[in-house]
């Protein structure tokens, strides 16, 4: 199972400086759906982000060695996150939790046409204050798995 870690660059010296484990694929999918019920383009950022939508400039290959970054938000592209994010609030998180285990107990049943992308994340009060710091210090956003 993988799990993503965003993780802070400083870009004048590209030093690890901290980062947050946001979940298997499933927990991004929530994470990506809560993102577009608030802003279409917060979900694309976060898609760059967190789903390799691009090309990584530093010559990702995977499979290679320390080189398990999947996406990234340069620091303009964090700003603008953040702003789409201003005012967001995230779910309880055993409410997310609670919400997950009832989608799954459903899935059993054909009469509910919920999707995964659908479920409340988990994690989303992390990964806003991940973008709030990395905001703050005008630094990019990195995602590896």
């Amino acid at each position: 199972m993988t799990t993503a870690k965003k993780q802070l660059l400083d870009a004048d010296d590209c030093s690890e400086t901290s980062g947050i484990e946001i979940g298997s694929h499933p927990a991004t999918l929530h994470l990506r759906g809560w993102l577009a019920g608030i802003s279409v383009r917060a979900m694309a950022l976060f898609e760059l982000l967190a789903c390799g939508r691009r090309r990584m400039p530093f010559g990702y290959r995977p499979g290679e060695p320390y080189e398990d970054y999947i996406g990234y938000l340069t620091p303009d592209e964090t700003r603008q996150l953040a702003s789409c994010l201003e005012h967001a609030q995230p779910p309880d998180p055993a409410r997310a939790r609670q919400d997950y285990a009832l989608f799954r107990l459903q899935q059993r049943s054909v009469q509910n046409a919920r999707t995964i992308d659908e479920v409340l994340p988990e994690h989303a009060a992390s990964f806003l204050q991940i973008v709030q710091q990395a905001t703050q210090y005008d630094l990019g956003l990195l995602c590896s798995i």
